[in-house]
């Protein structure tokens, strides 16, 4: 088993930092200032990347290869991925 995490740029934040340079002009002053008001930065990393791979011994299917990805940032954004597979010619025999 091996776990890690790591930071990296958010995906929505990034959009987010794109929308507002093409709202600009576009929305009442008010408006743009409360856009901006929402935190995001595209100064350093604000995604959070946890993950987990290995190979596990299932006693009834037998030798899985398994993937466990999560990514959050403070705006909100979230995204999990879970992946199992059954390593060839490892099923228990019963």
């Amino acid at each position: 088993m091996s776990a890690d995490n790591n930071w990296t740029y958010c995906p929505r934040c990034h959009k987010q930092i794109e929308s507002s340079k093409s709202i600009y002009g576009k929305v009442s002053e008010k408006e743009y200032l409360e856009f901006l008001d929402k935190p995001v930065s595209i100064e350093e990393p604000t995604l959070r990347e946890d993950y987990e791979l290995g190979i596990t011994l299932d006693k009834k299917e037998g030798w899985i290869f398994y993937i466990i990805y999560m990514a959050s940032c403070d705006c909100g954004f979230r995204f999990k991925y879970r992946h199992k597979e059954l390593l060839p010619s490892s099923k228990v025999k019963e």
